[in-house]
């Protein structure tokens, strides 16, 4: 009789690892918004030269700090055959795709912007704007999908564990399966919170910086078509919170996804 032993198993992936859930990067490209529209100039150049730092992030995958992984459902239809009942696909459904952003303030000269926040609201305003920036009612007429949906360019990276070569992004530090690093951060965090300091998100130290180096490049990429925000939701405002960091949850559409197919060596 054969003896079974998980551990067996986990030495046997040992080196390689499992596939981390803080491993990834949701990269949204917004100057392509409204590419395939045969309009100038388009909505997505319009919101990247309105917002530019929040669209270079974006594009960057540095503001996303949480997604899931997308789905996909078949439908399906039962049909009797000689007294047996037999399952079959019909149709694909796409579910949306939800995803939390930082809202780091960024400087305008003499004031400063939550512009993250904004870019999404002004996203939406190219779809259907109710009142122009005076406050006067607008025609309030939707525009084409063409017009307002990004056709290609929001990609879901998932990344390995540990890459010796890799540098932790905004910090650019090497981040390590142990998780030391984040270990540091919060101890950072806490004796900031006794001068009321700022604090770090501990997830930053999983975004990459422009000296990434991609050459051992995603474990699973997916890319999404037709992508547009259904409903950019609330945010809670708290006075009694001084060192909580606003998110802004959006929640995309889409037509559907593919994976990117990696070359594998």
């Amino acid at each position: 009789m054969a003896y079974f032993n998980i551990n067996n198993f986990f030495r046997t992936v040992a080196d390689s690892g499992f596939q981390r859930t803080n491993q990834f990067r949701c990269q949204i490209d917004v100057g392509a918004i409204g590419a395939a529209a045969d309009t100038s100039p388009s909505l997505g150049l319009y919101l990247k030269n309105k917002y530019p730092t929040a669209s270079k992030w974006l594009a960057e995958g540095l503001l996303c700090e949480q997604t899931t992984t997308p789905s996909r459902e078949l439908e399906a239809t039962t049909l009797g055959i000689y007294g047996y009942d037999e399952t079959y696909p019909v149709y694909s459904t796409y579910l949306d795709q939800r995803c939390s952003f930082y809202a780091p303030l960024i400087d305008h000269g003499t004031k400063q912007g939550n512009d993250v926040a904004s870019l999404f609201h002004e996203w939406q305003n190219g779809i259907q704007r109710r009142a122009d920036t005076f406050g006067n009612d607008a025609s309030m007429v939707l525009k084409f999908p063409d017009e307002y949906r990004l056709s290609e360019g929001m990609v879901l990276e998932q990344l390995s564990t540990y890459n010796p070569k890799r540098r932790g992004g905004i910090l650019g530090v090497n981040v390590n399966a142990q998780g030391n690093v984040r270990d540091g951060i919060q101890q950072f965090n806490r004796v900031s919170r006794w001068f009321n300091g700022p604090q770090v998100p501990t997830s930053w130290t999983n975004r990459r910086s422009s000296d990434f180096d991609d050459s051992e490049g995603p474990t699973l990429t997916y890319k999404f078509f037709n992508v547009f925000p259904k409903t950019v939701e609330t945010a809670n405002l708290n006075w009694d919170v001084a060192s909580e960091f606003q998110r802004v949850s959006v929640t995309f559409t889409y037509s559907y996804w593919t994976m990117k197919e990696e070359q594998l060596l």
